[in-house]
């Protein structure tokens, strides 16, 4: 995935990221690159999901720029499996 962002400033760099799935249980998958923090609840949704356009003031604080260059583990189980409500998603981050 390439995403750039087009403004009156300038082009900028949003998403660049390369994500690898595993194809024979379907379970897990690895993505790495400038990606979106997996934080809390409000991070990994877009605004148009969210109950406000705009995020919380304690993760505009703590994550003004929003993405980060890292790479993350997602472990979903298929909805036939007994753990299909289980996701976990681990994620190692530069800043």
């Amino acid at each position: 995935m390439y995403q750039l962002d087009f403004t009156e400033r300038g082009v900028r760099l949003m998403d660049a990221y390369v994500k690898l799935s595993e194809r024979k249980l379907g379970w897990f998958a690895l993505t790495m690159g400038i990606q979106n923090r997996m934080f809390g609840f409000e991070m990994p949704q877009s605004s148009g999901v969210r109950e406000t356009p705009e995020r919380g003031r304690m993760s505009q604080i703590l994550f003004p720029n929003e993405r980060d260059l890292g790479a993350m583990l997602t472990v979903n189980p298929h909805k036939f499996s007994r753990l299909h409500s289980l996701r976990l998603d681990l994620m190692m981050v530069n800043g």
